[in-house]
């Protein structure tokens, strides 16, 4: 899969959230660019990166969806795409740490896949469900 780009993640109109998904789209590139370098260290730090920012950003979605969805399980369903996401973000992180190993392409793809379909799905549904009535 190629770069994301801001084009294809649809805005929320909350300027907080799209900062983020902007944010997260800007380091999966730059981590697809360490992964091709071989710069270890600075993938690791991308990925710590990665974690902190994509916390952020699902903690600013869950209040959203909190605070404007109509019906529970909205935020339900939501929540459960966050947490598989952000379980398979730590997971690899750790992983790699644990083991000294590098940020590979095929990995920055697989991360790339999952915010993907995260950004494009998942938030566009989110954008429907918090759009003014």
């Amino acid at each position: 899969m190629g770069s994301l780009s801001w084009g294809q993640n649809p805005r929320l109109d909350h300027p907080e959230i799209d900062a983020q998904h902007n944010r997260i789209i800007e380091i999966l590139d730059a981590l697809r660019a360490a992964a091709l370098s071989g710069t270890g260290s600075v993938g690791a730090r991308l990925l710590d990166e990665l974690v902190d920012t994509a916390e952020a950003n699902f903690r600013a979605e869950e209040k959203l969806i909190r605070e404007q969805a109509s019906r529970p399980q909205d935020f339900d369903l939501h929540l459960e795409a966050h947490q598989r996401l952000l379980r398979e973000l730590v997971m690899l992180r750790d992983g790699l740490a644990r083991r000294r190993l590098r940020v590979s392409p095929e990995i920055v793809s697989r991360l790339s896949a999952s915010f993907y379909d995260h950004l494009i799905h998942a938030d566009r549904e989110l954008a429907a469900l918090t759009a003014p009535s």
